[in-house]
């Protein structure tokens, strides 16, 4: 008995070789084709069934599929993870160099305000020098022309002690009319001195910064009035008291 099985599983390890292959089952049996010949000589047409190892290995081979699957879904979820850090890497950087941009805007707004506000003080630097110019030149030439007129034109000379930096006088000289605000710019002494010479025997004058300040006897009444000077001579405005020197 045991001899007839095993040659009939020979008989289908054979026929396995040589024929056709059907779809492999789900219980692991190797299942072909193959015609042979019974006792009788006759034709017959089965079906071997081979168990073999075969369930083993494509169970690793899965497992090794599904390892690869999942490694693959972890890079893809890594790169994915490594995206969106870029993404919002780039877009914080956007917002902060759009934040710059509006920055270096208004600092520009506001240095060319300043920078028209210099070229206006700058315009009146410039007049106010034309204008000294202008009178100095017409009183070099009155006291070339007539050496009576020198003799009878004397020259007052201002001191001004002040914190500004900068200061001006605004007069009307032996009552022919009044300068051009904000009037002549007086020069640098020491420390906190500045002076202005003047081609006149009588003036009539204020003093101020070029800008909103300005010096007046009684500052604080209704009517404050100007500083007067009757004769020529050097003079010292400090703390509202002008003295001759």
């Amino acid at each position: 008995m045991m001899s007839g099985v095993m040659h009939s599983v020979d008989m289908a390890v054979d026929a396995c070789r040589h024929g056709p292959l059907l779809p492999a089952r789900p219980d692991g049996l190797l299942r072909c084709k193959a015609v042979s010949k019974d006792v009788l000589g006759n034709k017959t047409k089965r079906v071997w069934r081979v168990r073999t190892s075969a369930t083993h290995d494509q169970v690793e081979e899965m497992k090794e599929f599904v390892e690869e699957a999942q490694k693959n879904i972890l890079e893809l979820n890594k790169s994915r993870l490594r995206a969106l850090e870029d993404a919002n890497n780039e877009r914080h950087r956007r917002l902060t160099t759009e934040s710059k941009f509006s920055e270096l805007e208004a600092r520009l707004a506001d240095m060319e305000s300043e920078n028209n506000l210099l070229r206006t003080r700058l315009s009146a630097l410039d007049k106010n020098l034309q204008l000294s110019q202008s009178s100095n030149g017409s009183t070099e030439k009155d006291a070339a022309g007539s050496g009576s007129s020198t003799a009878a034109e004397g020259t007052i000379t201002l001191k001004y002690s002040t914190a500004w930096d900068r200061a001006y006088v605004h007069y009307n000289a032996d009552g022919k009319g009044w300068t051009k605000s904000p009037g002549l710019p007086m020069e640098p002494g020491e420390g906190r001195m500045k002076t202005l010479s003047i081609r006149a025997n009588t003036i009539e004058f204020v003093v101020n910064d070029g800008g909103q300040s300005w010096d007046h006897p009684n500052p604080y009444s209704e009517n404050p009035g100007n500083y007067r000077l009757g004769e020529p001579g050097v003079y010292l405005l400090k703390s509202g008291v002008l003295k001759k020197q």
